[in-house]
């Protein structure tokens, strides 16, 4: 990885970290939506889902906030690398 991923990904981390102890107790929209419609128990028994952005066997509720937060900004992350990858060889093939 070259300096400028890692300072980005480093900037990204962080901000996760702190914006996660800030995380609002209140749903969400999708949530809300859920809750109106009578699906939230449905979803929240879905395979894979974090529900409340809580993860899994961490009994802290700030640090599973937090963990979940790191988490979701390193799939995010990598999907938008993995992108600019991908369209960095389409553009070499093209030209």
């Amino acid at each position: 990885m070259n300096k400028t991923i890692t300072i980005v990904l480093v900037v990204a981390f962080a901000v996760a970290f702190l914006a996660s102890i800030f995380a609002s107790a209140f749903p969400d929209g999708l949530e809300k939506v859920a809750e109106t419609l009578g699906f939230i128990e449905t979803a929240k028994d879905t395979p894979g889902m974090m529900p409340d952005y809580l993860f899994p066997g961490i009994k802290s509720e700030v640090w599973a906030t937090i963990v979940a937060g790191i988490i979701g900004t390193a799939i995010v992350f990598a999907f938008f690398l993995g992108a600019a990858y991908v369209m960095k060889i389409w553009r070499r093939s093209t030209s």
